[in-house]
C-alpha cells in the first residue's frame, strides 16, 4: 500500500487532468474565436492615379488581379507609412492585396517598378465637365440587356440612366453603391 501522502498527490493529478481537459479545450475554443480569419494575399498590378496621406489611401488602375477581381480602380488603404510615402501619382507599382473580409483589405510590399509617368496627366485627369445644357457625347453604352445603344437613339425623351458594377469582389460595397 502506498503512504497517504502519495495517494494524495496521485488523486490530486487525476483531478487535475480531468479538470484541464476541458479547462484547454475551453482556452483553445476562446482563442479561436476571437482569432480574426486567416487573410488572403493577391498580387496587384497598377498605376497610382492618387494618394491622400490624411486617410492612408491611394487609389488603383490595376489589371486583373487573378481569383479576386477584374481590372478596375478603386482606392487602398495602405498599412505600411513608408509604402504610403514612396508612391505618387502616376508611379507604376506591385503589391500584395491583403484581405481578411470583404470590408477589411488593403496593400503591404508596395514597389515601384517604373516612375517614368510622375507629374504627367493621368488617364481621365484631362476631362472637363459638360455644362448645364450642353449636348453629353453619343457614346455607346451597355443596357440591362447587353445590348449596345447610343443616347442619340433616345433624343427628344426623358432619359435616367446609373451605372452599376457587373462584377465585384467586395459584396459590401457594389450592392450598396448599386442601391
Amino acid at each position: 500500500m502506498f503512504p497517504k501522502n502519495i495517494r494524495r498527490r496521485a488523486v490530486a493529478r487525476g483531478r487535475a487532468r480531468k479538470t484541464l481537459g476541458p479547462i484547454a479545450a475551453l482556452c483553445v475554443a476562446l482563442l479561436a474565436a476571437g482569432c480574426p480569419p486567416k487573410a488572403k494575399h493577391y498580387q496587384l498590378s497598377g498605376t497610382i492615379i492618387s494618394k491622400s496621406v490624411d486617410t492612408q489611401q491611394i487609389v488603383v488602375a490595376h489589371d486583373d488581379i487573378p481569383g479576386f477581381m477584374a481590372a478596375m480602380t478603386m482606392p487602398y488603404t495602405v498599412h505600411d507609412p513608408n509604402g504610403l510615402e514612396q508612391v505618387q501619382p502616376g508611379d507604376k507599382v506591385v503589391a500584395d492585396v491583403v484581405v481578411q473580409s470583404s470590408s477589411n483589405y488593403w496593400l503591404e510590399h508596395i514597389l515601384i517598378t517604373d516612375q517614368s509617368g510622375r507629374g504627367k496627366p493621368l488617364p481621365g485627369s484631362t476631362t472637363t465637365p459638360l455644362a448645364a445644357g450642353a449636348t453629353v457625347p453619343d457614346v455607346p453604352l451597355v443596357n440591362q440587356d447587353g445590348k449596345t445603344i447610343h443616347l442619340s437613339e433616345f433624343k427628344g425623351k426623358a432619359v435616367l440612366l446609373t451605372f452599376i458594377y457587373t462584377r465585384c469582389p467586395n459584396p459590401d460595397f457594389c450592392p450598396r453603391v448599386s442601391s
